[in-house]
């Protein structure tokens, strides 16, 4: 379920993207030429709706799927926080309420993307109240997303590009050897048999014992 729910939070990243995108372009390229984004927002159409479904539907699996994993787990459920199953119960909301516009009032999403043209132009927009929690609940989950593992995407990124593979070597006199220099000279305040409280970690370092 762990990769399920994967697919569906990057696919819903990668919606929100488009739509936000299409949105733009409709104001950028269209609004000034003819007036109206009404032909701008129907672009791209049949990939909005594929990402739509491959979202929604990963994410109900697979959120539901780990939710029900860990609450049967006994040790996954004693360490598990209630922030994370919330979360679960937000992605499902989303993804409940995304199929239900898809299959009812707005199956292109042209209202969500009309929605972000407003945005982007400070204009009102009319929406129906099924669209109003679904843009609810999206940005529920970009604030809640911080304080969550899921911000390890971000993260992981940077520990993959700027750490793992940062080949630059440490010269004399380079940035990299003054910005080394300074973090040797930070002090510790833990302790342990090989190590003193309250020395640098150039201290540490060249302390033989």
């Amino acid at each position: 379920f762990l990769y399920i729910a994967h697919i569906g939070f990057v696919g819903l990243i990668i919606f929100q993207i488009l739509c936000i995108t299409i949105a733009a372009g409709a104001v950028m390229f269209y609004d000034q030429v003819n007036g109206s984004i009404d032909n701008a927002v129907e672009s791209l159409l049949v990939l909005r709706i594929m990402l739509g479904i491959i979202s929604f539907a990963a994410g109900i699996i697979g959120n539901i799927g780990l939710m029900f994993y860990r609450i049967n787990n006994r040790d996954l459920r004693l360490y598990t926080p209630l922030l994370t199953f919330i979360g679960y119960c937000v992605s499902i909301g989303i993804s409940l309420i995304g199929f239900i516009l898809l299959l009812t009032s707005d199956p292109h999403f042209s209202g969500y993307v009309t929605f972000f043209a407003g945005m982007i132009q400070f204009k009102p927009t009319e929406i129906s109240g099924l669209l109003a929690v679904f843009i609810f609940l999206n940005a529920l989950h970009l604030i809640y997303l911080p304080f969550t593992p899921g911000f390890h995407y971000i993260t992981r990124a940077f520990a993959f590009f700027g750490v793992q593979w940062d080949m630059r070597p440490n010269t004399k006199g380079s940035t990299m050897e003054k910005a080394v220099s300074q973090i040797l000279k930070k002090r510790m305040t833990w302790s342990a048999p090989h190590i003193k409280a309250g020395q640098t970690w150039e201290e540490a370092a060249k302390d033989k014992k």
